[in-house]
């Protein structure tokens, strides 16, 4: 998956390096236990909608470290001139399942999530 961000076309890719930088961002504290819970919580907030996770799974995504403003206003421009974010959300959320990296943890947080939502 390409975005152009700031002018230059930026290539996101959803390896292990991803997954550690998402990591660094979502940290879960249980008993005073600190680990990372990147791809879990990023996944539901996409799901949700939340315009500040896709900004961070982009910024993640792209190789280097882009900066968060420069993610911000592809974000916004992108939400102006094509009515809204949903589209590249569903892109985003499609892309990362397609992952080999990524993929079975993304499957096995929705059966979670059908299963929680059946009981």
């Amino acid at each position: 998956m390409k975005l152009e961000i700031k002018g230059i076309e930026k290539e996101l890719r959803f390896g292990t390096g991803f997954v550690r930088k998402l990591d660094e961002i979502y940290q879960v504290n249980m008993k005073g236990i600190e680990f990372g819970a990147g791809l879990i919580v990023a996944n539901l907030q996409l799901t949700q909608m939340n315009p500040a996770a896709l900004s961070d799974v982009i910024r993640c995504a792209v190789k280097g470290n882009p900066k968060q403003v420069d993610v911000d206003s592809f974000l916004d421009d992108y939400a102006d001139e094509n009515d809204g974010l949903k589209d590249l959300f569903e892109e985003v959320i499609s892309e990362m399942g397609k992952s080999s990296v990524v993929k079975d943890t993304m499957d096995r947080a929705e059966k979670a999530k059908v299963e929680t939502e059946e009981v």
